[in-house]
């Protein structure tokens, strides 16, 4: 929603500036300049709850809501963010870690093609939230100066303009890595290439085939894969025609891996033709990037 022309709007909705426990709840904050909530210094045990965002940032700084100084034990909870010129929530080099889950991020990056979610910083956490119909990527995880274990599961992705989750590589520092993220990374071959890339370049899970036969006579599908010991695997539908990694359109079923890294899941109610992929998450690392998508087939059918 681009602010009318007849009406005068402030920078920002909100400044949190060298504060302690500041809750900003039940609020509409919309059509400034710039950011709806924006904070600088410090913002210890800072909650947002509740809240109607919409129609920032087409004139100053675009994402609706910005994050930096100390913020540790943040929470982003419960909030309709939409329409607004940047990425719905950006975290820039914060100290501490926070949480944001349970809100519908939607119609974002009206002007820059920016991740809807941009996570810079350790132990992060990004779930159940309902991600949809950004300009750029879902959440982007960056690597410089570092960000890992941050843990982004149960969320839902549809009509993206990249990947569901994108970790970034510290050789991608652009203008354009840190708004859209830089896309599939490859099977990560050395200690160096994790420790230089987002959530430690944690590699996303492997279907030991690019396609699944269902069983006729008991009607599921066994899909074996393989990813890093110690991970836990959400196995998703993917439901969009677009893309071979995701998007990560509806989680469906959760696996254990094994300590050789295996893992294995007997999936029901499933049709032939449908597509699924995965994300591991490590309570170290965190999460990953979506796997290559599988495809369900009918043993009838060939």
């Amino acid at each position: 929603i681009n602010p009318p022309a007849a009406l005068h709007s402030s920078a920002f909705g909100v400044s949190v500036f060298n504060s302690l426990g500041t809750t900003i709840q039940h609020n509409h904050i919309g059509n400034h300049d710039g950011s709806a909530i924006i904070t600088s210094i410090r913002a210890e045990n800072l909650h947002i709850l509740d809240n109607m965002i919409e129609g920032n940032g087409f004139a100053g700084m675009p994402d609706a809501i910005r994050l930096e100084g100390i913020v540790p034990q943040a929470q982003i909870a419960a909030n309709v963010i939409q329409n607004n010129a940047g990425s719905a929530v950006y975290l820039f080099k914060p100290e501490g870690s926070v949480k944001i889950q349970d809100n519908t991020i939607t119609h974002n990056g009206q002007h820059l093609q920016r991740a809807a979610i941009y996570l810079m910083g350790n132990g992060h956490e990004v779930v159940n939230n309902k991600i949809t119909d950004q300009s750029g990527p879902g959440v982007v995880v960056a690597a410089y100066p570092e960000s890992v274990g941050n843990r982004i599961q149960n969320n839902q992705f549809a009509h993206l303009a990249g990947l569901s989750i994108d970790l970034v590589t510290q050789q991608r520092v652009g203008v354009q890595d840190y708004q859209q993220g830089d896309g599939v990374n490859p099977l990560a071959n050395s200690f160096q290439r994790h420790r230089k890339t987002g959530n430690f370049g944690i590699d996303a899970p492997r279907f030991k085939s690019p396609e699944f036969f269902i069983n006729p006579d008991k009607g599921t599908v066994t899909l074996d894969g393989v990813a890093t010991p110690g991970a836990v695997v959400d196995i998703y539908r993917v439901t969009e025609d677009y893309g071979n990694n995701g998007p990560l359109n509806e989680a469906i079923a959760t696996v254990n891996v094994g300590k050789d890294g295996s893992f294995s899941y007997v999936l029901g109610n499933i049709k032939a033709g449908e597509r699924l992929s995965a994300i591991a998450t490590h309570p170290q690392y965190g999460t990953s990037e979506p796997a290559e998508n599988t495809v369900i087939r009918s043993l009838s059918s060939n």
